[in-house]
This record gives structure tokens, C-alpha cells and sequence, in this order.
């Protein structure tokens, strides 16, 4: 396997993991890896009222790694994210050897190291299956440019696995239990939610958290 040349693309494009546009795309990319995934996970569609809040509760948990340049920082707005994303990926994306490295892993993911001695013999099997309900799900909330780049086609089988998926996953979601079906910090979040919401009842004021460990979302521009 040849790899490109060090700060080139395979079409002999420089660029750089330091350029304000790079960062900034991986950064809306995860975002939209957050936000795309919230729909098929939990069954309730998005407004967008609901887009602008899950932006600017991004904002409030990442925006520090944003660059701070009136060029180069991160639009305020989710509307306004959305029309630079597109703008990124039509003069930003690009295809790289640290792509192809994404791909492998992502078609078929490798074994965790703390997975049972008795799984360790079907993790090939298990790979593929897990490789291909992330490769099915991962290019359906992508924008067509990501797909082209990654050579995932959505084709009408990836369409139907999708669409039972979305059916699946809301159930699981809802049915499993929270200690489950939420990421560590997300269902510490939850047991802490609840523990206020129960002392709250109480309506004993010494019981109230401090408003300045509550969350903080900045207005977007304009308002």
C-alpha cells in the first residue's frame, strides 16, 4: 500500500491538521455525529428550536477547543454552522491515507481488550456485523460528499438494514435500562438530575445545587 506524501491528500492537495478549516471540520463533524445519531437512537425528531439547543449545548461543552479568530473561529448559530460545513466539505474534505486507516477500522472494528476469552475466537464474525451496522448507519446520516470520500455507497440494501435499525434501536433505547443504553458520564448526569429533582420535592432550599455548576449556554449571535 502506497501512502501519500506527508501533508498531501492522495489528489496532491497540501494540507494540514493545524489549518483553522481542517480543525474546524472535524469539529462540526463530530458534532453532527452527536446530533445525526440522536434521531435514529431514541425515535424523536428534531425542530429546529431543538437543533439550535443541541448546538449550543455542544458549544458549552467543546466550544474552548474552538479557534478564536473572527475567520477562523466557529459560526454562533446552528443555521449558520451548517452553510460552513457544507462549504468545508466542498473545498476542505479530502481523501487521506489517515482515512483508509478509518475505513479498516470501521468496517471491521477491532477486538476491546478487556472482551471475554470465550468471544475471542467469533470476534472475526462479530467484527464484520458490527463493521457493517456502523459502516449502514454511519453513511446514512452522512452528506453525500462524506459517503463519496469514504466509498461507502448507501445502496437500496444499506437502505432497508437502516431502516429496520431505526426501528430497533428506539426500543432498546427506551426499554433497556439507563445504565445500559447511556454513556458513563451521560447516566451519571441522569443519577444526578434525579437526585436534585428528588430533594427539590423536599423543598428544602439547603438542598438546591449552586446555579453556577448548572449549565451554561451563550446566546447565538444576534440575539
Amino acid at each position: 500500500m502506497n501512502q501519500e506524501e506527508p501533508g498531501k491528500g492522495r489528489d496532491g492537495r497540501p494540507y494540514s491538521a493545524y489549518s483553522p478549516r481542517a480543525w474546524n471540520l472535524v469539529y462540526l463533524s463530530m458534532f453532527l455525529l452527536y446530533r445525526n445519531s440522536y434521531t435514529p437512537i431514541t425515535g424523536d425528531p428534531l425542530t429546529d428550536e431543538d437543533n439550535e439547543i443541541f448546538y449550543r449545548v455542544v458549544w458549552d461543552k467543546m466550544g474552548s477547543l474552538s479557534f478564536s479568530g473572527r475567520s477562523s473561529g466557529l459560526p454562533r448559530s446552528y443555521a449558520e454552522a451548517m452553510e460552513y460545513y457544507q462549504d468545508l466539505l466542498d473545498n476542505e474534505l479530502t481523501d487521506t491515507y489517515m482515512l483508509e486507516v478509518g475505513r479498516k477500522l470501521f468496517a471491521t472494528p477491532p477486538a476491546p481488550e478487556d472482551l471475554p476469552t470465550a468471544l475471542r475466537p467469533v470476534w472475526p464474525l462479530i467484527s464484520r456485523v458490527a463493521g457493517e451496522v456502523a459502516i449502514t448507519c454511519g453513511m446514512a446520516i452522512s452528506r453525500p460528499k462524506v459517503r463519496d470520500v469514504f466509498g461507502f455507497p448507501f445502496n437500496k440494501v444499506r437502505r432497508i438494514e437502516y431502516a429496520i435499525i431505526c426501528r430497533v434501536l428506539p426500543v432498546l433505547y427506551h426499554r433497556l435500562p439507563k445504565r445500559i443504553s447511556m454513556a458513563p458520564l451521560a447516566y451519571n448526569r441522569w443519577q444526578y438530575e434525579q437526585l436534585v429533582s428528588d430533594l427539590e420535592g423536599t423543598q428544602l432550599t439547603s438542598f438546591r445545587p449552586d446555579p453556577e455548576l448548572a449549565p451554561q449556554h451563550p446566546a447565538p449571535a444576534g440575539a
